[in-house]
């Protein structure tokens, strides 16, 4: 297919998503999380992967890959907080898709991702059954939650890591359309065998355009 020339593809690229955010509470410890990456993590973060919250987002997304035809793909990305110079940012220790030119696009920026089958929401309910995650929730989005500070650590942007160097995914002309802010969720899952909680949720929409990873 003429869309993937030799394996790679062409940003930047326009990105529409429709997205919901789990707040994740391991319930016994810490998880490694640098152990579900199969790529380098980023040196500045190896000492904050061990964790006992994350996130989980769940997106429908459209993107225009080599500047041709729109895309339609679903994507689960697990979200670990983190501090690089002394900026809040998200480290993606696995991310599963359902296209292969998400796919493809991963492995050219850094992301660290699977082939899986994603399901879409049943009214407020998900599940997921991927390697290394498995996740069940329902969104209560007429409890609306506070905004804690760990809660706020789900919107840094994104470090990938290029042989251990610190790399940061550069978007612009973001924009961000309707956001519910945090509201109630339940359920729960399994991430590297431990089992976890859902707490919260968070469903957003938003537009930007993705250019490339360029070190920190």
């Amino acid at each position: 297919h003429s869309m993937i020339r030799g394996r790679r593809v062409l940003l930047p690229n326009i990105v529409k998503s429709t997205n919901t955010t789990f707040s994740c509470h391991v319930q016994d410890g810490l998880v490694d999380f640098e152990q579900l990456s199969d790529l380098s993590t980023p040196d500045d973060c190896a000492q904050q992967l061990s964790v006992d919250h994350f996130f989980v987002t769940f997106s429908t997304v459209s993107s225009n890959f080599n500047g041709v035809d729109y895309v339609d793909y679903n994507e689960v990305i697990i979200k670990v907080p983190v501090i690089v110079a002394d900026r809040p940012f998200i480290f993606p220790p696995r991310t599963y898709v359902d296209n292969e030119l998400s796919l493809v696009r991963g492995y050219q920026l850094g992301f660290n991702k699977y082939m899986a089958v994603v399901d879409k929401f049943v009214e407020d309910r998900v599940t997921f059954d991927g390697i290394g995650l498995q996740l069940a929730a329902t969104v209560h989005s007429d409890e609306p939650m506070e905004e804690t500070a760990e809660l706020a650590a789900a919107t840094g942007g994104f470090v990938l890591s290029d042989d251990g160097a610190a790399m940061g995914l550069v978007v612009s002309d973001y924009r961000q359309n309707t956001d519910t802010g945090w509201v109630g969720a339940d359920g729960g899952g399994a991430v590297s065998g431990r089992s976890f909680d859902v707490k919260a949720a968070r469903l957003t929409t938003d537009h930007f355009v993705l250019h490339r990873a360029t070190a920190l």
